[in-house]
């Protein structure tokens, strides 16, 4: 009795040490990359439609962005957990990109069974996931649903040991809430779905894991429906299938080849180690349904990729994920049909831990360094009660900077929503009328003007509107252009 405790005791301090190391990897690599401050432009744009949400107006209907509510309601209860919006997007940020490392050393110490190779499979998948090019702020759509995605993996993992009624609720929960972060989630979460339905079985639980796979849309289309954003969500769904009409593609081909250059080839040796295990997998009846869907939902999370015709870095960020979830999984399998490859595996996770770390040499930092406010942020904020229009969609981040809510149904002037389609025109018409009509006391630009004064009725509304005052010109950005209303005569 005293050594069967002992030893449960051992076991648990080995996972609860690597699930802080694991957060410690993922949170060094991030601080290093991202700061208080750091708010690219989608960052911007969607930390600026929460603000306005907040701050009287109604989401869909006068602060518009194409998304789900998702990443809008997380950030307004960060917002308000935070009062600092600049604080409050960085520490969101920062917390589940941590929380993603820590869940997934818990999937790869359950399906390695080892501590000492999950940990170090854990090193070799930080330099893939935690990558400035798939990161960038950290404030993506993408990163936020691919943590309830692996939350839900982690939940329904301890389900399949414990079988506790809790475990299978959150794991419905967490499932259902990925969608509601970015569409294309529900094409990964319904095979994950019939995976989890598959090892359960039991019709009653089955039954409860897709109520609570179902909550969270109840939830959010009951709290659209209270707040009168329902319909206007309604509409920018249907406005979802046809924006990007008419718009320059990128190839399949150019996307496989970053699949290859990117992941595939970097960990070559691990990459068909995983074939291996994958076609002895599928060999082997006891195994081959578990391989064949956690391949699935692997070639699932592509769709990201291939079913946009833009071909942007975090577009991979989920694939890349679970990726690694898909080899430690096939690990697992033979695992437990009794054959061994851990010599084989052990000696390729040492390489390219040592192999990637003198490629990528990379920078862990546990400092936080605060934020300090440029000269244009700084005016901005002095001036509590001016009003702020950005034309310029790389400084969306002004919003969150300075604590103003913008004027205009869109933040910024994004130019994919103002293309020649009739809701393109629609929207030039209506932001025409709002900038027009109640002008803003200050506006952002690049150059000399932007997007929309190349479109708007009066080309040169904001010259004749405007008068530029500052600009700054930050490292690997455009400059940057302040502009303040004319006094009328």
């Amino acid at each position: 009795m005293l050594i069967t405790s002992f030893k449960n005791t051992y076991s648990r301090s080995k996972l609860y040490f690597g699930l802080i190391a694991a957060a410690a990897l993922f949170a060094g690599l991030f601080l290093s990359y991202v700061q208080p401050g750091r708010i690219d432009t989608d960052g911007g744009i969607f930390s600026a439609v929460a603000f306005k949400d907040t701050h009287g107006g109604k989401l869909y209907a006068d602060t518009w962005e194409n998304k789900p509510p998702g990443i809008f309601y997380l950030i307004e209860l960060f917002y308000f957990l935070i009062p600092s919006p600049v604080y409050a997007l960085f520490v969101m940020s920062l917390l589940f990109m941590t929380g993603l490392g820590a869940m997934l050393f818990y999937l790869f110490y359950r399906y390695f069974e080892s501590f000492i190779l999950a940990l170090l499979f854990t090193g070799i998948a930080v330099f893939f996931i935690v990558h400035p090019g798939n990161i960038h702020d950290g404030l993506y759509t993408e990163i936020y649903g691919t943590c309830f995605l692996i939350g839900s993996l982690c939940f329904h993992e301890y389900y399949r040991k414990n079988k506790t009624g809790l475990s299978l609720a959150f794991s419905g929960i967490f499932l259902g809430l990925a969608p509601w972060f970015k569409e294309p989630f529900i094409l990964i979460c319904l095979p994950v779905l019939i995976w989890f339905a598959l090892f359960i079985r039991d019709w009653k639980s089955i039954l409860k894991l897709l109520a609570f796979a179902v909550a969270p849309a109840l939830l959010f289309f009951a709290v659209l429906a209270a707040t009168g954003s329902f319909q206007p969500f309604i509409e920018t769904i249907l406005y979802n299938f046809g924006y990007t009409t008419g718009q320059a593609k990128s190839s399949s081909a150019e996307k496989l080849d970053d699949y290859y250059r990117n992941l595939f080839q970097p960990i070559f040796g691990i990459s068909c180690l995983a074939l291996i295990l994958l076609f002895k997998n599928l060999n082997d009846p006891k195994t081959r349904k578990d391989a064949l869907a956690i391949l699935f939902i692997f070639i699932s999370s592509a769709s990201f990729v291939f079913l946009s015709p833009y071909n942007f870095g975090h577009y991979y960020f989920a694939s890349f994920v679970l990726y690694f979830v898909f080899i430690a999984k096939q690990y697992d399998l033979l695992r437990s049909t009794g054959q061994s490859f851990f010599i084989a595996f052990f000696i390729g996770v040492i390489y390219y831990v040592f192999h990637l770390s003198e490629v990528h040499r990379p920078r862990f930092t546990f400092r936080i360094v605060p934020y300090t406010p440029d000269r244009i942020a700084e005016r901005l904020i002095n001036e509590k009660d001016a009003t702020l229009f950005v034309d310029y969609v790389n400084a969306g981040r002004y919003y969150a900077l300075t604590g103003k809510v913008h004027p205009a149904f869109l933040p910024v002037g994004l130019p994919i929503h103002f293309n020649k389609s009739e809701k393109g025109k629609q929207n030039l018409e209506r932001i025409w009328k709002e900038l027009s009509g109640k002008k803003p006391d200050y506006l952002i630009t690049t150059h000399s003007t932007s997007y929309f004064s190349w479109h708007l009725p009066e080309s040169k509304f904001y010259e004749d509107n405007y008068q530029r005052i500052d600009s700054i010109f930050p490292p690997d950005e455009y400059g940057i252009y302040l502009w303040k209303k004319k006094q009328q005569p």
